[in-house]
């Protein structure tokens, strides 16, 4: 049975994960009143961290399963719904649907799982 805890981190999972669905197919002019860049590749630095926060939930999330079973399952989660996400926004009429995006995603997410593992076995 799932501690209290793990039950709140998964709701977080599954909020977050909505809401990286929500951004990535919402339309660009709903999220820009203006055409506002910092810089180049900006795009993909946002879709990096909607997975990486995504990855970390979902870490905290399955604290209870070995961490070579937890990281597999996360990572498989990853590809999947970065895989959708992008799929879904090519039927879609205003985004796209590009490559670098979803290896942006992917990028993000196992980042922050390579970051947690070295975190916690220095710890």
């Amino acid at each position: 049975m799932q501690s209290k805890r793990s039950i709140l981190w998964s709701a977080a999972a599954i909020i977050w994960m909505i809401w990286i669905l929500y951004v990535l197919l919402m339309p660009l002019d709903d999220m820009i009143e203006e055409d506002i860049s910092f810089f180049e590749g900006q795009d993909k630095v946002i879709h990096a961290f909607l997975f990486g926060v995504w990855a970390w939930l979902l870490t905290m999330a399955n604290r209870a399963l070995s961490s070579k079973n937890r990281y597999g399952v996360i990572v498989v989660m990853i590809f999947f719904w970065a895989a959708f996400t992008e799929i879904l926004q090519q039927f879609s009429t205003y985004r796209t649907c590009e490559v670098a995006d979803f290896l942006a995603d992917i990028a993000g997410g196992l980042l922050v799982l390579v970051a947690i593992n070295f975190w916690t076995k220095k710890h």
